[in-house]
């Protein structure tokens, strides 16, 4: 699906552009299967029916010979070939024009059933009959191994599931809401949580998603490929030294390539990282909650955050993945366990520097993921320090250096890599010229050419998206002004803005701002 979910090769969107899911392809598997003694094997081969539209075509050849070919006018053919005993290399090609139904099978029959060619039956190379025994040898015996494992971890869940049960049972019956959350409670609720997020995975399981085009996500995924196949420099194939700074948010595609490294090629382990990533938010802001409130607060919180849990994800079927591979998905958890590390350090019983190590780290990776945070910093750092200060005295100041330390050191690695990879001093990515760019776009009649040309602008060394922001802020100041209240290209229609003075004409009905939120980035 990698081959698909491109964006640099597949980012189709708009009209008179192909569908994604219709695109025509054609793959080639080589590999090599092993008979244990002479005889013949009856091979199958077959593709989906077409109907009246574009049909695919497939062959499948033993040691360079074909021995099957489906096209137009057949979908399936079987052939008995009779094969020595050792090493055979195998070849299946298959083609698929565009708007035909993608769907191949090519294997052996045996005893009245299709067993398709996989992992178990073909080889990338031959090897000796003593390996490929000793490997059916092994993988027999790690199921058991994981059998085993299995069930005593089940039993060991089970005897505490039914402690936690008991202890969360004795705490609800005293009649009182104590601090938030109980440890009984809070484990039986997180084992809960992993069982229905992972069985409402089970449809992503080896499914193949097509990401629409235009969008967010195939970006990430795009990213996220790059860094899994390429390195963690994430150059897009250029030579190090010459690759573009981070245009998109960092962490993001990173936190997807580590999930795609351990746990595999399908969105699966995606889903369910950010659906508990999602429960550990509802219990970070529960316990933010309680740690600057109370218990009741604590409780109030982690309700509306289940409701808010249940509004954007819990409601939506799993096979929708396109709408969750987003920054927010990350960005909203280490936001919420931030602001808890923060509170935390606050109620520490003597100067926090472990902890405010800690809390700078966690700030610094929600600064990966959202970089816009960077305009919080000093209003959190003098918060914190008047906080610490009056606890501490002088020996907050240090718990305060080592915050802002770490968090700086964690941002930095962002900088590093822009400064190895592009030689370009960005602190964390360059998106923010197209971002107040989307946000301060210029209606219909403020012409902002000029600032392409004005010396005054490469002087500064502005980018051109800058360059016109402040074009139109020099010739509609008013306008410009207005457009942080209204989105001004939907007050006026295509020809009411006169650009020099700014006056309206034939007026629509106001838009409030919040309709300016469009997905530019991607495209």
């Amino acid at each position: 699906m990698f081959f698909f979910n491109d964006s640099s090769r597949f980012n189709y969107y708009g009209s008179g552009q192909p569908d994604r899911r219709r695109l025509a392809f054609s793959v080639i598997w080589r590999g090599w299967i092993r008979t244990a003694h002479d005889g013949e094997r009856r091979f199958y081969l077959a593709t989906a029916p077409g109907g009246t539209r574009a049909r695919s075509e497939a062959s499948l050849a033993i040691d360079g010979q074909g021995i099957l070919t489906v096209g137009p006018k057949s979908r399936r053919a079987e052939s008995l070939t009779a094969l020595g005993r050792g090493w055979h290399a195998i070849e299946v090609r298959y083609a698929n024009p565009y708007g035909a139904t993608p769907n191949l099978s090519a294997g052996l029959r045996r005893e009245g059933r299709d067993e398709p060619l996989g992992a178990d039956t073909v080889y990338a190379r031959p090897t000796v009959a003593g390996r490929v025994t000793a490997d059916r040898v092994l993988r027999t015996v790690s199921w058991t191994l994981d059998g085993i494992i299995v069930a005593l971890l089940l039993g060991c869940i089970s005897a505490r599931i039914t402690g936690c049960v008991g202890s969360a049972w004795r705490w609800v019956r005293r009649g009182r809401l104590g601090p938030f959350p109980p440890r009984e409670l809070l484990a039986v609720a997180w084992l809960a949580a992993i069982i229905v997020v992972v069985l409402r995975a089970m449809p992503l399981g080896g499914f193949p998603v097509f990401l629409t085009g235009g969008d967010d996500w195939l970006t990430h995924e795009t990213l996220a490929r790059d860094i899994a196949l390429n390195g963690p420099l994430m150059t897009r194939g250029m030579p190090v030294g010459q690759a573009a700074p981070f245009s998109t948010q960092p962490l993001y595609p990173y936190f997807m390539a580590l999930v795609h490294l351990l746990i595999g090629e399908d969105f699966w382990g995606i889903y369910v990282a950010q659906e508990l990533l999602l429960v550990g938010t509802i219990v970070a802001t529960a316990g933010l909650a309680g740690e600057l409130f109370g218990g009741p607060e604590a409780w109030s919180a982690a309700g509306i955050g289940v409701l808010f849990a249940d509004t954007i994800s819990l409601s939506q079927p799993p096979p929708d993945i396109g709408g969750m591979l987003l920054g927010e998905a990350l960005f909203l958890p280490l936001l919420a366990f931030w602001g808890l590390a923060l509170a935390r350090c606050r109620a520490a019983s003597k100067s926090p520097g472990l902890s405010a190590a800690g809390a700078g780290v966690l700030g610094g990776l929600a600064i990966l993921t959202r970089s816009t945070l960077l305009v919080t910093v000093p209003l959190v750092t003098a918060l914190v320090a008047m906080a610490w200060w009056a606890r501490w005295r002088r020996a907050a100041l240090i718990s305060v250096g080592i915050l802002l330390a770490s968090l700086a050191a964690t941002v930095g690695l962002a900088t590093l890599r822009n400064v190895v990879a592009s030689r370009q001093w960005v602190i964390v990515s360059s998106a923010g010229p197209i971002n107040l760019y989307v946000g301060n776009e210029p209606p219909p009649g403020v012409d902002v050419r000029d600032a392409d040309t004005r010396a005054i602008y490469r002087r500064l060394g502005l980018d051109p998206l800058v360059a016109r922001v402040v074009e139109y802020a020099v010739k509609a100041p008013r306008l410009f002004a207005l457009g942080h209240v209204f989105d001004v290209r939907a007050l006026f229609g295509a020809r009411v803005v006169d650009g020099r003075s700014g006056r309206r004409r034939n007026a629509r009905a106001l838009t409030p701002v919040a309709g300016k939120a469009r997905a530019h980035g991607a495209k």
